[in-house]
């Protein structure tokens, strides 16, 4: 069902009109705590305190909005991004970044979703920083690109195992069917023949053949175990001849 195209209109407005309020008031807060050149700016705490807010949501909002004003420090990342970004440590930081860039998420994902992630990434990049003598700061941005490359080439695996295993379920299915169905027109044309003593023996010992292969395959897939497949096919595929 399509959406009515005033429900698409109104829905484009309210998002803006979020966004454009979050920056206001990121603006407003930064203005009066971190503009130097507002003489009457206050303390975070002293204006999270007439405003009844915490000082560490006053404190991230106008540092996130300092640092998205600054476009040699904001790069491409949203205000969101930015006051996500300012609740974190320094270390933190970085390591959320180099996260986000190697998995082309933004940082608020990263933030949200990937804490893991940027765990991993800063502990592997002390251990490189230490056994290279580099930096962390340097670390953590090849870290973070390593371990995606690592998650991608995991991901890939594993579909193509699954892709596979489809595969092979198919190949499966298809000789059953097929065998169903010979059998199927064998016994339509047995009802009414009326075969001599060799034959009928030819026909009795074909029947013990395809029975052992039901009773491979049943033993196959309910879970058998101790059965030499490779050997038990073999010798079915050689009685066959």
């Amino acid at each position: 069902m399509t959406l009515p195209t005033k429900v698409i209109t109104e829905d484009k407005r309210l998002d803006g009109a979020a966004t454009n309020a979050q920056e206001q008031l990121a603006k407003l807060r930064w203005h009066w705590t971190l503009d130097e050149s507002n003489p009457n700016r206050v303390s975070f705490s002293e204006y999270g305190r007439q405003v009844g807010r915490a000082n560490t949501a006053i404190r991230s909002m106008a540092h996130g909005y300092a640092n998205f004003s600054n476009a040699s420090v904001r790069g491409n990342r949203s205000l969101t991004d930015c006051i996500e970004l300012a609740k974190l440590t320094t270390e933190k930081q970085a390591a959320t970044e180099a996260v986000a860039d190697a998995m082309n998420l933004s940082v608020t994902a990263v933030a949200s979703g990937h804490r893991d992630k940027v765990k991993e990434t800063i502990r592997a990049a002390h251990e490189a920083a230490t056994r290279k003598e580099s930096s962390i700061e340097e670390e953590i941005p090849r870290i973070a690109q390593a371990h995606e490359r690592q998650r991608q080439s995991a991901a890939k695996q594993r579909a193509e195992h699954k892709r596979s295993h489809s595969m092979r379920y198919i190949e499966i299915e298809g000789h059953l069917a097929a065998a169903k169905d010979r059998l199927a027109r064998a016994l339509s044309v047995a009802h009414d023949v009326d075969l001599n003593g060799e034959e009928t023996e030819l026909i009795v010992d074909m029947l013990r053949q395809v029975n052992a292969a039901l009773r491979l395959l049943d033993a196959r897939f309910v879970g058998e175990s101790g059965t030499d497949w490779d050997n038990e096919a073999e010798r079915l595929i050689g009685g066959a001849r």
